[in-house]
This record gives C-alpha cells, structure tokens and sequence, in this order.
C-alpha cells in the first residue's frame, strides 16, 4: 500500500504541487496580499476554488434480483496560477464491494487570455477562445492489497456565444475495465443569463441567482452514457450542483441510475 501512495503521489500531486510553487510568484501577476484579485472563468488570479460532490447510485441486471447501491465521492482543488492557466487536483472514492481509490492532477489552458478578452464571454472563458483541459494520474483497487494501474484525460472546450459552449474529450486508462462505459464523450452547456459588461466571472459559473444546464453523453466499447446537471450560482463565492445519471454496460447487460449534488467555493480574498 505504501508503494501505491506513493507511486500516486509522484504521478499526479508533486508535479502539479511543484508547478504551483514556480508559477505564484510576482512575475506572473499574482495578487499581492490586499490587492483586488483579477476576475477569472475558474476563480480569481492567484486564487483556490474548492470542489466537492457525493453520488448515490443503484445498478441493476438481468442476473440479480433487485439492485446493487454504491456511492462516489469527490474532492477537487485548483488554483488559477497565470490568467492563461489553472492547476487541478482531484480526488475519487466510488465506495461498493471493491473500494476504488482515483487521484488526478492536471492543468487547465486557455487559448485567448481571459485577462485581454472580458467583453464577450460566457463563464467558460472568451468566446471562440479555445480552452484545453490535460489531466493525469492513478487508479488504485483495493482487492485485498492495492493494485494501481494510469490513467489520462484530455478535453477541448469552446464558448461559441454568450449563452451556449461545447466541450468533447477523452478518458483512456491503462486497465480497461467492463463496467467503464465512458471513454469519448460530448457536453452542451447553455447559460440562460449572460453577465453584464463589468461583471464577468463574478461567480465563475454564471451570473447569480441564474440556472445553467449541462448536457454530456458519450460512450465506451462496453457501452454508453448520458448525465444531465443544473447548476445554481448562489453567492459570487458559491455555486450548488445537482445532476441525474444513467449507464448501460452491455455484456453483461446491467443498468445504473445515478443521482448527486455537489458544491463549489471560491477564495477571492
């Protein structure tokens, strides 16, 4: 186990952990203590968002009798160290039968800096400024001793309007496994509200009080899946996320439903 934590350690949270230390500093224009932080579609400059979010889900198959109850658990970091660039670092428990532990970190890479574009954007960034999204890490199941096994992300997300963005991406893992039913994947997100002309990304998910709806499907050679999320910026600080879920593996054909909330918390100061 010590071998496991370490070999996480050293895959996904010192690299983003020693690219955090180079890049806080003055010459990237981070906020000195006091001053007003500079408005970002992650946060604010030189700031962390927080992220957490739990997931009750119950699978079903034509083999068992009635269905199968596991939860999902998520804890999530990120610091906008440069306006052009967010670090990130997740963690992952799915709790059921076999504990599966995942820990991600990666960085976040926007195209047309949102520093020089504040006119037309929507809470994803600049609009037409493409956003890159490279992730990286461990997966480890603990089977009565651990064993871990890589895995990558990568996504491109574009703001095409005000009130609509695009994403597509990909999850690959070094072990495959059957009951992964989400490898390419697509997502809509339409932003009903759009912020006012001084007031972008006072709440990095969209102007307060105003619903956003996020779409995602995509599939796997073992099957497909499709999620649908409401999210509710509260405060400029605070956004509050439920989502509904379902997953179809196909051999053995089994069926999962998926409901969750989550949270997000900004530092501005």
């Amino acid at each position: 186990m010590a071998e496991t934590i370490s070999k996480i350690i050293n895959a996904a949270v010192l690299p983003v952990l020693s690219l955090a230390l180079i890049l806080m500093t003055p010459s990237v224009g981070v906020p000195a203590s006091g001053a007003v932080p500079q408005l970002h579609p992650d946060g604010a400059v030189g700031r962390l968002a927080f992220h957490g979010s739990a997931v009750y889900s119950t699978r079903y198959s034509d083999t068992w009798r009635g269905g199968q109850d596991f939860q999902l658990y998520n804890a999530g970091i990120d610091l906008v160290a440069h306006s052009r660039l967010t670090l990130r670092t997740t963690y992952r428990l799915t709790d059921r039968a076999v504990r599966r532990h995942e820990i991600v970190g990666g960085v976040r890479l926007y195209l047309k800096d949102p520093a020089h574009n504040r006119t037309t954007v929507n809470p994803d960034g600049p609009v037409s400024g493409l956003v890159i999204d490279l992730d990286g890490g461990m997966k480890s199941i603990d089977n009565n001793g651990f064993t871990s096994s890589g895995r990558a992300d990568f996504g491109l997300t574009m703001p095409i309007t005000p009130h609509v963005s695009v994403a597509a991406g990909y999850h690959w893992y070094e072990e495959e496994e059957t009951d992964n039913a989400l490898s390419g994947w697509a997502r809509v997100t339409w932003y009903p509200a759009v912020y006012r002309a001084d007031s972008a990304w006072a709440n990095p998910d969209g102007p307060g009080g105003q619903l956003v709806v996020r779409l995602t499907g995509g599939g796997s050679s073992n099957g497909g899946t499709g999620m649908a999320e409401i999210l509710v910026p509260l405060t400029a600080r605070a956004t509050l996320t439920s989502a509904l879920r379902i997953e179809q593996i196909t051999e053995p054909s089994r069926t999962t439903f998926s409901a969750g909330i989550g949270a997000s918390y900004y530092l501005y100061h």
